[in-house]
């Protein structure tokens, strides 16, 4: 069972990358061109879950800032906590890096 939630949070932190990738684009004939070129690759894992990042590359490199995570509040309810930190993948890294926090947490 917990094999199954880390492929599902995989494949869910991919996805979100992804369309991340994909708003940073733009839209337009070139940019459907350059789209049709796209090859998905399966990237390492974040340092920790994050869900509702903003997602996007600058020189090559992957950055994914802010987001949530949820954290239980009680046995009954589950409370987003919303998260300031950083994380960039240089190109040809297996690895993320922390960068600086953002100035106060987004999602």
């Amino acid at each position: 069972m917990r094999t199954t939630r880390r492929r599902r949070h995989r494949a869910v932190q991919l996805c979100g990358i992804v369309a991340g990738l994909a708003a940073s684009l733009g839209s337009g004939p070139a940019v459907a061109q350059e789209a049709a070129h796209l090859v998905a690759t399966e990237l390492p894992s974040l340092p920790e879950p994050v869900a509702g990042a903003f997602v996007g590359t600058s020189d090559g490199a992957v950055i994914v800032a802010g987001g949530m995570r949820a954290t239980a509040a009680s046995p009954d309810a589950v409370t987003p906590a919303y998260l300031d930190s950083v994380f960039i993948l240089p190109p040809g890294a297996e690895t993320w890096t922390t960068a600086s926090p953002l100035a106060g947490p987004r999602a």
